[in-house]
């Protein structure tokens, strides 16, 4: 990480499951478990732990978010956690090739790999029929 900012890269991603097992880092212990007695990852809090470490080794700020959560601003449904599962999956195969620099983006349903210029080369607008759904579910007209 410090070396590649020091090559002047401002934005490191690194993408972590919360099934991971990490040397040195302990995430919480005492979890609940779920109704067929699997211990529920999403209480490990890995993500909090990593962010945690990476500052205090590197010195550069981290921080952790849970995909699900950014995607859809609540809990995570469903969907959110297929998604989730399928970009990190492309992810580990970007990881697992050695590409860097690039990111898994969702075109047309697929799952494709983008470079961040791209992904951010242009605004990308709601469609006014959204726009225009959320109006009515706020009580806005016109």
């Amino acid at each position: 990480m410090k070396r590649r900012r020091a090559i002047g890269d401002p934005d490191i991603l690194v993408v972590v499951s919360e099934a991971v097992e990490i040397e040195g880092l302990e995430a919480q212990t005492a979890l609940d478990r779920d109704a067929f007695g699997h211990v529920r990852l999403d209480q490990r809090a890995i993500g909090a732990v990593l962010a945690r470490y990476i500052e205090q080794r590197t010195g550069i700020e981290a921080r952790q978010v849970v995909l699900g959560h950014l995607q859809r601003g609540g809990s995570p449904t469903a969907i959110d956690r297929l998604r989730a599962t399928r970009f990190g999956n492309a992810a580990i195969d970007l990881v697992d090739a050695g590409k860097s620099g690039v990111l898994p983006v969702q075109r047309a349903g697929r799952i494709e790999t983008a470079t961040m210029a791209d992904a951010v080369r242009e605004v990308r607008r709601l469609s006014d029929d959204y726009i225009e759904l959320v109006r009515r579910f706020a009580g806005v007209v016109g």
